[in-house]
């Protein structure tokens, strides 16, 4: 069964319309002790690159912006917590990292492109790569975790790109560290992807070299 961005990927397609989406609060950090940080950033980055125009953090025991750490309104559900600590939790703070990735491109110039990369195998569901793009300029792809060995290519390059190259960077969303890696060339409108380092989540940031830039010939 296709999720919800899987459908709305297609009634935007069929209505040929823009929507503005907010995806609010969808895994709470540490809700029934199932969701944890991964989670948490694999919602995040999972609603941006499928085109939201933003995602708000939740923590389970902050129901509300709660000041006092007296208040006992919610212990129904568990654990309570204030909005300074929430703050704080591995989820939270990895948010940071999450505006410092999107802050290195042009951001605002992205859009959702679902389809351009391509693999071997069937993904399930939790394991799509989502892929935002500035034309054939800049990509910005999201690997979740467990997709360590399955080989990705990016398609559908436009023909007067057949020669172009890649920057490539390889960006931690646990630490916000950057890895510059090898360029990569365009063969027949395709760039095989590299291997990530490990089976957490990661993501590729790639930037067309122009022949005159400085980048191009060092």
């Amino acid at each position: 069964m296709e999720d919800y961005l899987a459908l709305r990927h297609r009634a935007l397609r069929f209505a040929r319309c823009d929507v503005a989406d907010l995806r609010r609060i969808f895994c709470f950090l540490r809700l029934n002790w199932t969701k944890n940080k991964s989670i948490v950033r694999w919602s995040a980055y999972r609603a941006l690159q499928a085109g939201s125009f933003g995602f708000t953090y939740g923590s389970h025991g902050l129901w509300y912006p709660t000041q006092n750490e007296e208040d006992s309104k919610v212990d129904v559900w568990g654990e309570r917590t204030v909005w300074w600590k929430a703050l704080k939790r591995p989820g939270g703070a990895q948010m940071a990292h999450l505006k410092k990735c999107y802050e290195s491109v042009e951001w605002w110039k992205l859009e959702p492109r679902p389809d351009v990369v391509k693999t071997a195998e069937e993904l399930k569901e939790h394991q799509r790569i989502l892929t935002k793009a500035d034309g054939d300029r800049v990509f910005v792809i999201y690997f979740p975790r467990n997709t360590q060995s399955i080989k990705a290519t990016l398609t559908g390059l436009k023909q007067q790109t057949e020669a172009a190259v890649y920057s490539v960077e390889l960006f931690n969303p646990r630490t916000s560290s950057v890895e510059e890696l090898n360029r990569i060339a365009v063969t027949e409108s395709e760039l095989a992807l590299p291997n990530r380092p490990s089976a957490e989540d990661w993501l590729f940031i790639l930037r067309e070299l122009t022949t005159d830039s400085e980048d191009y010939t060092n």
